[in-house]
């Protein structure tokens, strides 16, 4: 084997460990490790070592099929989180945020849910309105309440609301008789803290100007 060939060997191996320990940094990255492994494949075949270049090519095409995932509509390839190699699945979102609330309270959710912080009601599919509980939606806000028979607060568990306009929001709060808690600044945003009917914990906030 050539010294020209150990060489290129070198370099290729190298860029491709590089390329897949930068792979969480973005799509591009995982297009780097495809690269990569086919420059590794070709050297295994240039070196007479075929079994790792065999290897390589295949890892080839995982690495491809890997960054084809990462573009695809929906998935914010320049945030693609990094498993193991070859391994497939990853969280893009929140569907829905589940809270709990206790028995037969649903006019009392729809009143502050709907009625204050302004999210709209949605019946829930029929197999599961016999659960009781309320669902509350807003294009891609989604506020499910689910009723659990021994029912415990989450005082500290939350979910955090973008809001617009916090200010009116908490007045209108307030003079409903809603507690606003502030809390320590949070930097680029105003925010604030309320109780739901049932005492769950919702953080409001809103961007600074």
């Amino acid at each position: 084997m050539s010294l020209a060939v150990t060489i290129y060997g070198v370099c290729a191996v190298t860029f491709m460990l590089l390329a897949y320990a930068l792979e969480s940094r973005g799509a591009r990255f995982v297009l780097a490790f495809a690269l990569g492994c086919a420059l590794s494949s070709s050297y295994g075949f240039l070196a007479g070592t075929w079994p790792f270049g065999v290897v390589e090519g295949i890892w080839t095409v995982v690495a491809l099929r890997r960054y084809v995932t990462a573009r695809a509509p929906g998935i914010d390839g320049d945030r693609l989180t990094a498993g193991p190699p070859g391994v497939g699945g990853r969280v893009a979102s929140i569907d829905h945020v589940q809270l709990a609330m206790p028995p037969g309270r649903e006019a009392d959710a729809r009143a502050f849910y709907e009625g204050l912080l302004g999210i709209a009601w949605v019946p829930k599919p029929e197999h599961l309105a016999r659960r009781g509980g309320c669902w509350f939606e807003d294009g891609s806000l989604r506020v499910h309440l689910g009723v659990e028979e021994e029912f415990r607060p989450a005082r500290k568990a939350h979910p955090a609301l973008m809001v617009q306009q916090l200010g009116p929001l908490v007045g209108r709060l307030a003079s409903a008789g809603v507690s606003v808690v502030s809390d320590e600044p949070l930097e680029g945003y105003e925010r604030v803290y309320v109780e739901d009917p049932f005492g769950n914990r919702i953080e409001l906030l809103e961007p600074s100007h």
